[in-house]
């Protein structure tokens, strides 16, 4: 998921009011004619400059036509407003004949209020001691507020007036922000470049001359500083007649007597950072946030970072990032998340793949083009999507060894260059799913990065992912999480209206942070459980209560979807259990409802791991069996073909299914891959007990490890 980026709801729009007005859907800009017409864009740009304010119908007219209304101008102004949310949305924009309206979270975002946030963000930064997020993020609220005016289409518009001062005042406010982190940073030119905009815009700004002065002594120019007081002393010589100000001549002062430059502003953090709604169930992480927070801002001031979230499942690796992530999106960077999963662990790099397409997607062609640079033909052959944007001409295909080179310099090349242009946090979830492939990528990335502005963190379940944690130990930093304290249990019991029952929660779930979260929902929700004999509240109690609470139709149809694995498409599962695909629909809506499943673009996830091992593992093993033996019909993927057949004990289908994986991974010169799928093609063919099947195994194993060299 990126930031800015698609929504599992539809289409991302963004309504661009700095500079012209502009409309873009997914990172492509609308021409003014697909918009509308004149009035009905003048009438769209009208309620974005009120957005969340209601705009009555006879101030619209009054904007649109002036002392010249239409016969009818209400229904005018509701045929614009139709046609409007036909581009837009039908609940972009509300209201009716009396007056409309844009309100806020409609499923857009508009540039001003983006700017706005990431300035409010830099001057919280600021406050707390930490000027690289501050720098970061007035960095990119400067990169929007710099196109423009407010609409400068619009120029004689007096519905804008009011508007065009407020996005004056936050560029004012940005540019502060900015010069005074780069100031303790001691990035000298960025904050006289910064400040003399300032001062470009108002040549009386003594606050901007003041920066400027202080740049250059601080760079050890005490002559451009004196030069830059003569010229302020001047203006407002000239424009007011009046003398600088106390603070100015004191600053003038001693740099005339080179008295020495004061220490910058200490970094220490002197105020708590902005606070923002965790998500319910994050507690007790806090000095792993801080630490990852600190990696963040490193990260963000050119120092790489590849950091491995480890632990069992349901530990809360993923809650964590998901932390990290809001707080690079805060702070004015790009946020990407992608996952690993088990049946695509064949597949050539997917998961980073998977993060590739979804950022050029939500980008201008133009940004595309430049970001790729000399990796456009192997972006457009591991992404397709790039093809018609790229348009590579002459492309020609090595053999298998070069290819692989190639893949991985493109995309390390690709994520490098989009990171020097703006902080890039990449999260691989679950990467102990990942192929070798994948896992031999980031090492190569993180071998080469040395100054880019690139952090990656991967969720990884300690015992699974091993060998991916054992390969990436020489480039990649370890964050083990252990069970939540005493403490932690008491205050999330507290918030979650539990607090008497935090003692006994933690005694049963010995601070399992998903293991308590389902047990104090299960309170929450009148389930009981607590009193029940055995293992009380237990993980499988607290999800087969939760699932037999929202109904035997879900319990059967999360039970059936377990089957195919922690995220299945609706038309399998609904295949598979024999349902009306509108019936099978309604049942995964009252799971999404009950915070059992989760949308993952096209297809569903289970909330968490745990949820699909648990009611799996509850499903009578007959069921199991039977509903294996219909998938393997029903998935077209080889790898999930084996693994549904190996599960079914159909052994000489699941022999076939590995070996054709392998041959795939192999196409796609993922041989180490390969070696392991036909690993396990070659036990399950020892199984059968057939000499042919086996030798055949071992033939083509042999062919895989001899590219690898390994005689």
């Amino acid at each position: 998921m990126l930031r800015d980026g698609p929504t599992s709801d539809g289409p991302r729009i963004r309504f661009r009011l700095v500079g012209p007005f502009a409309l873009e859907r997914d990172g492509e800009v609308f021409p003014d004619r697909a918009v509308g017409s004149r009035k009905g864009r003048t009438l769209l740009k009208l309620l974005l400059v009120e957005r969340g304010h209601l705009v009555s119908t006879d101030r619209i007219v009054d904007a649109l036509w002036g002392d010249a209304p239409p016969g009818k101008p209400e229904e005018n102004v509701a045929a614009l407003v139709s046609r409007l949310r036909a581009i837009v949305g039908p609940d972009a924009i509300t209201g009716g004949r009396g007056g409309y309206r844009i309100p806020p979270g409609a499923g857009h975002v508009v540039d001003v209020d983006e700017a706005e946030e990431l300035t409010r963000e830099a001057e919280a930064r600021l406050r707390a001691g930490e000027p690289t997020l501050a720098r970061v993020a007035a960095e990119v609220a400067l990169r929007i507020l710099d196109a423009g005016a407010l609409l400068e289409d619009e120029p004689y518009a007096p519905w804008c007036d009011e508007a065009r001062g407020e996005l004056e005042r936050v560029h004012r406010r940005a540019r502060r922000a900015a010069w005074d982190a780069a100031l303790q940073l001691s990035e000298h030119g960025w904050a006289a470049q910064v400040a003399g905009a300032v001062i470009g815009a108002d040549p009386l700004d003594e606050e901007a001359h003041r920066a400027v002065m202080t740049a250059h002594r601080q760079a050890g120019e005490p002559g451009a500083a004196l030069a830059a007081y003569e010229r302020l002393r001047g203006a407002l010589a000239d424009g007011l007649g009046v003398d600088p100000s106390p603070e100015t001549e004191s600053l003038y002062l001693s740099i005339l007597r080179a008295e020495p430059v004061p220490d910058a502003p200490p970094r220490a953090r002197s105020t708590p950072p902005p606070e923002r709604s965790p998500d319910p169930g994050f507690v007790g992480r806090e000095r792993e946030l801080a630490w990852l927070s600190e990696r963040w801002a490193e990260a963000a001031a050119g120092k790489p970072a590849l950091v491995l979230i480890c632990g069992e499942a349901g530990i809360g690796k993923t809650s964590l990032a998901g932390e990290v992530n809001r707080l690079a999106t805060r702070t004015g960077g790009t946020a990407v998340l992608t996952r690993c999963y088990e049946a695509e662990r064949s597949l050539f790099l997917q998961p980073i793949v998977e993060a590739i397409r979804s950022i050029v997607i939500a980008l201008p062609p133009d940004d595309v083009r430049r970001l790729a640079g000399p990796w456009a033909g192997t972006l457009a052959e591991l992404v397709p999507e790039l093809a018609r944007v790229l348009r590579p001409h002459g492309y020609q295909p090595s053999s298998p060894e070069i290819e692989r080179r190639r893949s991985f310099d493109a995309l390390s090349g690709f994520l490098r260059h989009l990171a020097r242009e703006r902080p890039l946090l990449l999260i691989l979830d679950d990467l102990h799913n990942a192929g070798t492939s994948t896992v031999e990528a980031l090492h190569f990335l993180f071998r080469r990065s040395n100054v880019d502005r690139l952090l990656v963190l991967a969720t990884v379940r300690a015992d699974e992912g091993a060998e991916a944690i054992a390969s990436l130990g020489g480039v990649a930093e370890r964050l083990d999480l252990g069970p939540l304290s005493d403490g932690d249990v008491a205050r999330l019991a507290e918030r979650m209206g539990a607090g008497e029952l935090a003692g006994r929660i933690q005694a049963m779930t010995r601070g399992h942070p998903l293991f308590v979260v389902e047990s104090l929902r299960l309170v929450a929700e009148g389930g009981g459980g607590l009193d029940a004999a055995g293992v009380p509240a237990s993980l499988r109690a607290a999800v087969g209560s939760r699932a037999e609470r929202a109904g035997p139709e879900v319990d059967e149809f999360l039970r059936g979807a377990a089957t195919l694995g922690s995220a299945f498409e609706l038309t399998v599962a609904a295949e598979l259990l024999d349902l009306p695909l509108e019936d099978a629909a309604r049942r995964a809506d009252r799971a999404l409802r009950a915070r059992l499943l989760i949308e993952a673009g096209a297809s569903f996830e289970f909330a968490n791991d745990l949820i699909r091992e648990v009611l799996y593992a509850t499903t009578p093993a007959p069921t199991r069996i039977a509903r294996h033996r219909r998938a393997m019909s029903l998935v077209t993927d080889p790898e999930a073909v084996a693994a549904h057949a190996a599960a079914a004990g159909d052994r000489a289908r699941a022999v076939e299914a590995w070996r054709e994986a392998a041959e795939r991974a192999a196409r796609r010169y993922a041989m180490r891959d390969a070696e392991r799928l036909l690993d396990l093609a070659l036990e399950a063919a020892r199984e059968i007990g057939d000499p042919a099947v086996e030798a055949r195994a071992r033939m083509a194993r042999g062919g895989a490890r001899e590219v690898l060299a390994d005689y």
